[in-house]
């Protein structure tokens, strides 16, 4: 969970969103998470993760975490995880902004 958790504020990061200045972090918290493992990890390994948005809602989104070690094209672990949008001032879900909806979309290196 860590991982993935670290992961996605980087995610975020790319897509341009900043907790210290610029544009604000959506506020999306965690509804469900799964991890599917298919070969071990050892200590000290680099790890690459890969986040893929698989599916946008209207308040909530699905994004795919895939784990890596450096340079090697084999699967390590999948992780799925489910947010939910919520307005921070109700705290209750809220729709996605259209922009977030936009840049889950593409992705954080979207094509030229």
């Amino acid at each position: 969970g860590e991982y993935v958790d670290v992961a996605f504020t980087e995610f975020l990061r790319a897509l341009g969103y900043a907790e210290d200045g610029g544009t604000p972090l959506p506020e999306c918290q965690l509804v469900k998470q799964t991890t599917e493992w298919f070969a071990p990890s050892r200590n000290d390994e680099l790890l690459e993760l890969t986040l893929i948005a698989t599916a946008i809602g209207t308040t909530s989104f699905t994004i795919r975490t895939e784990f890596r070690c450096g340079g090697d094209a084999t699967l390590r672990a999948r992780t799925e995880t489910i947010y939910v949008h919520i307005d921070p001032a109700l705290w209750r879900k809220a729709a996605l902004p259209t922009l977030f909806r936009q840049q889950l979309a593409e992705g954080a290196n979207p094509a030229p």
